[in-house]
């Protein structure tokens, strides 16, 4: 890095930590931002920080997450501000620490956490300010093009929801007057997973591995997702996903109980673990509109307020209340033309995603070569849009 020099972390920045609690902020209403882990919580009558910083993630979930903040914002006490000093951009501190990987230092096996003593040894390049800048208009312009291609998949997305609304209606309330029935009519047989007990570890050739519910979290049959069990000899039958099948989450947090994915094909080697069912279909319907049903926001809302559960802990839907939910059920022909659209869709937004998981790579390739000086050599340096289009533009 030729000149460049290094620097403690601690040396160039300092953590501050706030008390402040959501339930504090109820009768806090200005135009000053207050963040969460989550990202804005909301605008209020005050502000800590005056300049620019950078907020962790330091207790709970996405722990070690790094963010860039404004000025006149704050955050909330499972944060922690990092505030800079004179000798770093507050940019470029964010680019630093976002390639530390920071989750690596956490502690806790309940609640996660992690505190700036840490980490503020961990050495850093600190090139003079107006390199500092350039890399960061590198990085940044980089950046852009990968939020770009997020937004035009969830575009995608909002799309194929769209067209199952105008050609469906809502499926609870039936606004088209479809035929309606209860979704255990329209499934031949609804399956619990497996509940087995085991450490997760390598799979052998010829073992089971059983899914994680995570996989259908979000809607999308992840099969890469999985976990294997110590004592796969112990399964006493064979419960796997199978072409046409929805998985269905009974067991989850209140608001994702329900969580429905489609399968598109066998898996002869992935067990269902027990916090999810697997809904064999009846021929009245297609699976994949009764997957967008099954997913709409109306019967997520009937399955939230079925699930029980205490705060805190995990909420459940027994089968018998999932049975006996009513749905709209339109001609079949229309659910046909419905998966014809979204597999076109699915076709395109899997190109888009390809072009974003390019594009990350290449971003993390460009990274190493900002941090490295790779591409500020020449004096006069790249024009940010000249990096963008040789590092980005071939996604």
């Amino acid at each position: 890095m030729g000149d460049w020099e290094w620097a403690r972390l601690g040396d160039v920045c300092v953590g501050v930590v706030t008390n402040i609690a959501q339930k504090d902020l109820v009768n806090r209403n200005g135009v000053f931002p207050i963040y969460g882990a989550s990202g804005l919580i909301k605008s209020v009558d005050f502000f800590i920080q005056s300049e620019p910083y950078i907020a962790v993630v330091k207790d709970g979930a996405g722990v070690g997450r790094v963010s860039r903040m404004p000025a006149q914002s704050s955050v909330i006490g499972t944060m922690q501000s990092i505030i800079p000093n004179e000798n770093i951009l507050s940019d470029y501190l964010f680019y630093v620490m976002k390639r530390m990987d920071l989750a690596r230092h956490f502690t806790g096996s309940t609640i996660p956490h992690i505190y700036f003593k840490d980490y503020k040894n961990r050495k850093i390049p600190l090139p003079p300010l107006h390199i500092q800048r350039k890399i960061v208009d590198v990085l940044d312009a980089s950046n852009i093009l990968i939020e770009k291609r997020k937004t035009q998949i969830d575009k995608l997305d909002m799309l194929v929801k769209s067209r199952f609304v105008e050609m469906f209606g809502d499926p609870v309330t039936n606004p088209m007057g479809w035929d309606t029935d209860r979704v255990g009519n329209l499934t031949e047989n609804i399956i619990a997973g497996e509940s087995l007990n085991g450490e997760a570890r390598l799979m052998l050739p010829g073992e089971k591995a059983v899914l994680k519910v995570s996989a259908v979290t979000y809607g999308y049959f992840k099969a890469d997702e999985y976990k294997v069990l110590l004592n796969a000899d112990e399964i006493k039958k064979n419960v796997y996903p199978k072409k046409g099948d929805l998985l269905f989450s009974r067991a989850n947090t209140r608001e994702m109980v329900g969580a429905t994915a489609l399968v598109e094909k066998d898996y002869p080697d992935l067990i269902l673990p027990d916090k999810l069912w697997k809904l064999v279909l009846s021929s009245q319907v297609n699976s994949v509109y009764m997957k967008f049903a099954l997913s709409s926001d109306t019967i997520r809302s009937v399955l939230s307020k079925l699930a029980t559960g205490t705060s805190g802990s995990m909420y459940n839907v027994s089968m018998d209340k999932l049975r006996n939910i009513i749905v709209s059920v339109p001609p079949l022909p229309l659910q046909n033309r419905f998966a014809e659209f979204v597999r076109a869709a699915d076709k395109s937004k899997f190109e888009m995603q390809q072009g974003l998981h390019k594009l990350e790579l290449l971003y993390k390739s460009l990274m190493q070569k900002c941090f490295k000086g790779e591409v500020l050599r020449n004096e006069k340096g790249l024009l940010t849009e000249e990096i963008a289009k040789k590092y980005c533009d071939k996604a």
